[in-house]
C-alpha cells in the first residue's frame, strides 16, 4: 500500500476529535495534542504508517518582559516531515509552529504546534462541532 493510500485509509478511519480541553486563563476550548495523538496512533499503526522528522530550523524572537517582569522567549520551528508507508513510499511536509514560554520550553512548544499542525492537516481532523468559531478567536 503506498503512502498516498495508507493516509486516505487513515483518513476514513479517523474519528472527529472534539475541542474538549479549556483554556481557563483566556476562556476557548481546543484540541490538545495528546487527544489528537491518543486517536490517530494506532490507525497509524494499523495502516503501516510512520512519521519522522527530516529537518527543522529555530527561530528565537526578541525577549519579551511582562507588566509583572518576568521575561518571555517566543521560538519559531520549521519542520521538514517524512511519511512513510509499509511499501517505501514516503510523502514530504513541511509545517512551522511557534512557542512562547517564561522557561525553556518555548522550542518545545513550537515543536508540538507544528507536529499538531502537520496531523490536523494531513489528516483531515475534523471536529466534532465543525470547527465552530469561538468569539475568542479561533483557536485549535
Amino acid at each position: 500500500m503506498t503512502v498516498y493510500e495508507a493516509i486516505a485509509n487513515v483518513i476514513c478511519d479517523l474519528p472527529a476529535i472534539g475541542k474538549d480541553s479549556l483554556n481557563q486563563a483566556q476562556g476557548f476550548k481546543f484540541r490538545g495534542i495528546e487527544d489528537i495523538v491518543k486517536e490517530i496512533k494506532p490507525l497509524l499503526g494499523k495502516h503501516g504508517l510512520f512519521i519522522v522528522p527530516e529537518r527543522s530550523t529555530i527561530e528565537r524572537g526578541e525577549v519579551r518582559t511582562a507588566k509583572n517582569g518576568s521575561h518571555w522567549y517566543p521560538a519559531t520551528v520549521t519542520i521538514g516531515w517524512l511519511i512513510y508507508a509499509r511499501d517505501g513510499s514516503q510523502l514530504w511536509a513541511e509545517t512551522s509552529g511557534e512557542g512562547l514560554d517564561n522557561g525553556d520550553k518555548a522550542v518545545s512548544k513550537a515543536n508540538t504546534m507544528a507536529y499538531k499542525t502537520l496531523l490536523l492537516q494531513l489528516f483531515a481532523i475534523a471536529d466534532v462541532d465543525g470547527d465552530a468559531f469561538s468569539p475568542g478567536g479561533m483557536h485549535d
